[in-house]
């Protein structure tokens, strides 16, 4: 989002991700999750992260009275928090925000054995604010030891479920005359940089790289011609997840291939001519999001032109896709 020519925008971004982010610094609760889980759970962490963010600094409200030092690390905390609002809410993205929490729960580690000589504040409030720093101690310094021995695994878990969706290694057997079509693509912001990774690996590009949809949900494939398919999304449109009750990377892959913004609605009847291939929008929903659209190859399906793949969730890699016959049609079924 960019505050400049979006402000408005920004404002809802500020909203939504602002809690996720100082939430995610105060309990290390990382914000990443704001992007993995389904919306229902995400309305839920939002809310449970949100009262911390306004809870914890009016429970320091009388060390924020007292010491103008804290005050400084607290604005700067939240101040820094706000230009990252305008990209996903991840932990790379609390650099700044965690330079102020660090300068404030160890002013507030120094001041927590003279609590008793801050004027106006009585035996609960001290005990409260006792119990809050110590628990600020505990989650910033004995938990982040144990976190840190953790992140290996999770991160290689991660990484490992990231390489499953990436076309690395389709290469090798594809010539330059050959277009790769890949029917539905979890993580369709891979295909971005695919083709550098095969090049600097020596592997043979292809003519084309054709992603039809993203894979985010079930979708119904009807071949209407001998050189054209239409795509039918069996939920929301082709751009929207799959309603689901758990996390999954589908989510994130969601967030992360997000390139053209609500401010560039899709229109049905529109047209996209690319080489070898014309895409026309044949419906769309409310949001401007396709929930029908057409493709027709310069060649018949079965060309040795074209290699066809497609997602296959319940084996969780890429299986060869092979096109109906004219009039038939095939489902495939989304992450949930």
């Amino acid at each position: 989002v960019d505050p400049v020519m979006q402000p408005a925008t920004f404002l809802l971004a500020v909203l939504g991700r602002l809690p996720v982010l100082l939430g995610g610094q105060w309990t290390t609760t990382p914000p990443e999750l704001y992007s993995y889980l389904p919306s229902m759970s995400v309305a839920v962490l939002w809310s449970l992260l949100a009262l911390a963010v306004v809870l914890i600094p009016l429970i320091l409200l009388p060390l924020l009275r007292a010491n103008r030092r804290i005050r400084f690390w607290l604005a700067g905390m939240y101040a820094a928090a706000l230009p990252v609002c305008a990209t996903i809410p991840m932990s790379r993205a609390l650099l700044f925000v965690a330079v102020g929490a660090f300068g404030l729960i160890a002013e507030c580690i120094g001041v927590s054995r003279s609590l008793s000589e801050i004027p106006r504040i009585g035996s609960h409030r001290r005990r409260l604010l006792g119990l809050l720093i110590l628990g600020l101690f505990m989650v910033h310094f004995l938990w982040a030891i144990v976190a840190r021995g953790c992140v290996p695994k999770v991160t290689w878990k991660a990484q490992r479920q990231f390489n499953k969706t990436l076309s690395i290694g389709l290469f090798h057997r594809l010539s330059a005359d050959q277009d790769l079509v890949v029917i539905n693509a979890p993580n369709p912001a891979a295909y971005h940089y695919d083709p550098f990774w095969a090049a600097h690996h020596g592997n043979a590009l292809p003519g084309g790289i054709r992603v039809l949809t993203p894979g985010y949900g079930p979708m119904e494939i009807i071949r209407t011609g001998p050189r054209r398919l239409v795509i039918r999304s069996i939920s929301q449109s082709l751009f929207d997840c799959q309603a689901g009750r758990r996390s999954s990377p589908v989510f994130f892959y969601r967030a992360l291939s997000d390139m053209r913004g609500e401010g560039r609605p899709f229109t049905a009847g529109s047209r996209i001519d690319l080489p070898r291939l014309t895409i026309e929008i044949l419906s769309v929903n409310q949001r401007g999001l396709p929930t029908e659209v057409a493709f027709e190859f310069e060649a018949i399906l079965e060309a040795r032109t074209l290699r066809w793949l497609w997602w296959n969730w319940n084996r969780g890699h890429f299986v060869v896709f092979r096109p109906p016959a004219i009039g038939r049609s095939i489902c495939l079924a989304g992450p949930f």
